[in-house]
């Protein structure tokens, strides 16, 4: 038993410290958001060929904590449909030749079409750059996408919570109304 409780007091602040992780891009209309939501891993639990093609690739070029997955992608919505439109290594250095990478995928002038999706992605207006260290980033507005079979069944744009998922503070709430008000006068 007390080998048990002192393993756990040992992993314990690996847990709690853990890195935060890389979002990926998402493209909708004119805005460039942020989401922690990863539509590729999807595809990867099922289909091994792909997985081995970007895992395989992104990990000999660069492996980061802030990004075990091996990789960022980016996303568009456009029309009603979900898009993968970039993939790239975790740092930076190398982008993946989507045709090459999604061979049996539907590709669309240079896209791949998402049809293996379904669920939410919530994504994020920010203002600012994110600093890992001290969360300094603010979201304005939250995007959130219903996604069946990489078709868009609906989406809703609200105000956001910050970073830590907590309410607007008056000062947030202030920043974000100014930005209506600026939206409002374009």
């Amino acid at each position: 038993m007390k080998k048990y409780v002192i393993l756990l007091l040992s992993i314990l602040p690996l847990i709690i410290s853990a890195t935060p992780q890389t979002s990926e891009i998402l493209i909708y209309k004119s805005d460039t958001l942020s989401t922690n939501d990863y539509p590729l891993e999807i595809l990867m639990e099922t289909n091994l060929i792909i997985k081995r093609r970007i895992t395989n690739y992104a990990y000999k070029t660069c492996v980061m904590s802030t990004c075990w997955r091996g990789y960022e992608g980016t996303w568009e919505i456009r029309n009603d449909s979900l898009y993968l439109i970039n993939l790239e290594s975790a740092c930076h250095d190398i982008n993946f030749n989507l045709n090459r990478t999604f061979r049996q995928r539907k590709i669309i002038y240079n896209k791949v079409f998402a049809n293996w999706y379904s669920g939410e992605i919530k994504a994020f207006y920010c203002i600012g750059k994110f600093n890992d260290i001290d969360k300094t980033r603010y979201n304005t507005k939250s995007l959130i996408a219903t996604i069946e079979r990489g078709k868009i069944v609906k989406i809703l744009i609200e105000p956001a919570y910050d970073y830590n998922f907590e309410p607007l503070d008056d000062r947030k709430q202030n920043n974000y109304e100014e930005l209506e008000h600026l939206e409002d006068k374009k």
